[in-house]
């Protein structure tokens, strides 16, 4: 019975050993629940471009791992959703902007560009741009689901390319000396150690340095990385 409800595309199996099956209507009614519930999610909170992968796991009492996947993945064939690494959104969504808060995220880009490595904290931002706390913590979570600017730390935020090209300059520096003092990293920068500190701790956290003393070396997972090319 089993191997004929799969031959006829009725049930499908998502657990090998030991085996367990669903029912493709079953299924469908996960995917058709679990659209609900992120097209509720966009409405609530209309600048958020993500959510986590499993926000709605629990809630549609849904426990096995593979069972999981099995639905997500079926809703990303289907362009129900998308799924990128431990997010997920509707696959038509997208956060629209009105007027005010295009020019307000456009002045945020701007600033955060010309401030380099020394740019002021979140919480200077609605006194400076004379604009609402709540739209400014809104656009820049927005900008850091969209990749454009890196939280380092509580409210300190950096451009996204900056701090890129900083650890290119990190990274050359280190595959040359082996070891970079708070010193030549001040120097590196041009910044104080109100920038400097949190800046170094971030990337030892991200594994691209580690500390050693008074000292920062290259992260041994990202020699490897360069090892392996």
């Amino acid at each position: 019975m089993t191997s004929k409800l799969l031959s006829q595309g009725a049930i499908v199996r998502y657990e090998k050993e030991p085996p367990r099956y669903i029912h493709q209507e079953t299924l469908q009614d996960l995917a058709q629940q679990f659209t609900e519930r992120l097209g509720q999610y966009h409405k609530d909170f209309p600048m958020e471009e993500w959510t986590p992968r499993d926000s709605f796991r629990e809630v549609l009492s849904i426990q096995s791992n593979k069972l999981y996947t099995l639905l997500l993945q079926r809703m990303s064939k289907d362009n129900a959703i998308v799924v990128e690494q431990d997010r997920v959104r509707l696959f038509n969504h997208k956060v629209r902007l009105h007027a005010s808060q295009a020019e307000l995220e456009k002045s945020l880009r701007a600033l955060y560009k010309e401030a380099h490595l020394t740019p002021p904290r979140a919480r200077e931002l609605p006194e400076m741009l004379q604009s609402d706390t709540e739209d400014i913590t809104s656009l820049l979570s927005l900008l850091v689901e969209r990749g454009q600017l890196v939280r380092v730390v509580e409210d300190l935020y950096f451009d996204m390319e900056i701090l890129q090209g900083l650890k290119q300059e990190v990274e050359a520096f280190l595959l040359e000396k082996k070891e970079m003092s708070p010193q030549d990293f001040k120097q590196m920068t041009g910044a104080s150690r109100k920038f400097t500190i949190p800046v170094a701790e971030y990337l030892d956290k991200q594994h691209f340095t580690i500390r050693s003393g008074n000292v920062r070396k290259l992260h041994p997972k990202r020699l490897k990385q360069i090892e392996e090319g």
